[in-house]
């Protein structure tokens, strides 16, 4: 199945993770990313049910905005909370590299750094 309709930022480079006690009952996790029509990296961050997936009824929630813009985040996810980890200000060679953490603790309203 392929969904080309989801309200997620139009973007390449996203970190991406997965949470939750097991697939089915766990969400995706996108964050960050590069804009290549505007040559920016993005904040935004969304969370894809992934029983909403598989049910062919998938259900995106717009989730707090990164602080930083990020392209190619990695991004991980610990019982307590996901991590924003590393990524650039660009996809770009003159782009400045992140050495720096963010966390997003399970109902937070914002990231922490």
């Amino acid at each position: 199945r392929s969904f080309g309709t989801l309200p997620l930022a139009s973007r390449c480079a996203a970190g991406v993770c997965s949470t939750g006690s097991s697939t089915t009952s766990g969400r995706m996790v996108v964050a960050g990313g590069f804009d290549f029509s505007e040559e920016v990296a993005l904040a935004s961050c969304e969370a894809i049910g992934v029983s909403g997936l598989l049910s062919g009824q998938p259900v995106v929630e717009a989730c707090p905005s990164l602080q930083r813009p990020r392209a190619c985040p990695g991004l991980a996810a610990s019982a307590q909370a996901v991590l924003a980890v590393g990524g650039g200000s660009s996809m770009f060679t003159a782009a400045e590299a992140f050495s720096s953490v963010e966390v997003l603790p399970f109902g937070a309203q914002q990231w922490l750094a």
